[in-house]
């Protein structure tokens, strides 16, 4: 028996359309938070003074930390520093544990 002979059942066709269209719909919201994210991550480079990698991993951190998924841990961010308010306390809370350490201030001569 060929492998074309070897077709697949209604229901086993009908699991594969329902799985494709779950995984669409990941998908979708995948590519939508994007752009959000992407100004996300922009803001905490200017927030932390870092690296885009860092901030990567900071916006991840966060998000596991807070529980929260990082599309929305990025709209919260956005949110708040583009009206000029600081960032939730549970978030900020989360950034500081990724801050790099700041160097040690020289005392005044």
């Amino acid at each position: 028996m060929s492998r074309l002979d070897a077709r697949p059942s209604r229901d086993e066709l009908l699991r594969r359309v329902t799985d494709l269209e779950v995984e669409l719909g990941h998908l979708q919201a995948a590519l939508d938070g994007r752009p959000r994210v992407e100004h996300a991550i922009g803001m905490v480079m200017m927030l932390i003074s870092c690296s885009e990698a860092v901030a990567v991993a900071a916006l991840k951190h966060v998000s596991q930390v807070t529980n929260r998924k990082t599309r929305e841990v990025a709209d919260l961010i956005t949110a708040s520093t583009s009206v000029g308010q600081a960032v939730p306390a549970d978030i900020a809370a989360a950034l500081a544990d990724v801050m790099p350490p700041k160097p040690p201030r020289s005392a005044p001569r």
